[in-house]
C-alpha cells in the first residue's frame, strides 16, 4: 500500500509540472508614468501618446516552441502574445544581441518586438490599427532608460524634424521591396550595417545602436 501511494504522488508531482511548464510565459509591465514634464520635440512628432514605465531585462525572458506565450501589460491594456525567437536571422554572437521576437496575438493580429535590457521597441498590428512601442529617449534625450512611449500609427505628424519608429520602418521597408522586386526566388543577403559616430552620441552606447538597427529590419522583416 505505501509503494502504491508513493507512486501516486509522484505521478501527480510529474503532471503538476508538466502543467505549469506549457502554461509558462513571460510578462512585461508598462506602468503609466505621470509627470507634469513637458516633452516638447515628442508632442511635436505624435498627436496622442501615452508613456511607460518598464523595467525589462533580456535574461528574463525563455521565448520557445514550448514556451512561446508573453503577456504585454500597458495601463490597463493586456495584448497577449504568442511569439518566437530569431524572427529576424543574424550572423554575429554577442552577450548583448537583442531578443529578435516575431509573431501575433492570441486572437490574430501580427507583432514584432525586439527586447533587451531597457529596451523594447516593435508593433503589434490588429486590422486596420498598428501600435508602436519605442524608448522615450528617440525623442527626448536626458530622459531615464526605462521610459517608453506609446502610440498608434495613424497619429503620428508628418513633416517633422523628428522621424520615429513607423517613419523608419516604412522607409526600410519601401528600399527592401526594391530589392525583392528584382527577382521572384527568395535569396539569402548579407547586410552589413555602419554608422557613423554622431550615432553612438544620440542613442547614449554601442549596445543601444546594435539594438536600434536591429529592432527597425525585425519590423521590415515582419
Amino acid at each position: 500500500e505505501e509503494t502504491i501511494n508513493m507512486r501516486i504522488t509522484i505521478t501527480y508531482l510529474v503532471v503538476c509540472l508538466f502543467s505549469i511548464g506549457i502554461n509558462a510565459q513571460d510578462d512585461v509591465i508598462g506602468k503609466p508614468y505621470l509627470t507634469n514634464q513637458s516633452f516638447d520635440m515628442l508632442t511635436k512628432s505624435i498627436s496622442e501618446y501615452e508613456i511607460f514605465e518598464v523595467d525589462i531585462k533580456r535574461t528574463n525572458f525563455n521565448i520557445s516552441s514550448k514556451s512561446p506565450f508573453l503577456n504585454l501589460t500597458l495601463g490597463e491594456q493586456i495584448f497577449q502574445l504568442n511569439l518566437y525567437q530569431d524572427n529576424l536571422k543574424t550572423s554575429f554572437e554577442s552577450n548583448d544581441k537583442p531578443l529578435l521576437l516575431g509573431g501575433s496575438l492570441k486572437k490574430g493580429g501580427t507583432v514584432s518586438l525586439t527586447i533587451n535590457d531597457n529596451f523594447i521597441y516593435g508593433f503589434i498590428k490588429q486590422g486596420s490599427s498598428q501600435l508602436f512601442i519605442e524608448p522615450l529617449r528617440n525623442f527626448e534625450k536626458g530622459v531615464a532608460d526605462n521610459l517608453f512611449v506609446v502610440y498608434y500609427a495613424h497619429n503620428v505628424i508628418e513633416n517633422n524634424d523628428h522621424v520615429c519608429g513607423v517613419e523608419k520602418t516604412k522607409d526600410k521597408t519601401e528600399s527592401f521591396n526594391q530589392l525583392k522586386a528584382l527577382t521572384t526566388q527568395c535569396k539569402l543577403m548579407d547586410l552589413a550595417i555602419a554608422n557613423t559616430y554622431d550615432m553612438v552620441t544620440a542613442e547614449g552606447s554601442v549596445t543601444n545602436v546594435i539594438n536600434h538597427n536591429l529592432a527597425i529590419l525585425n519590423n521590415v522583416q515582419t
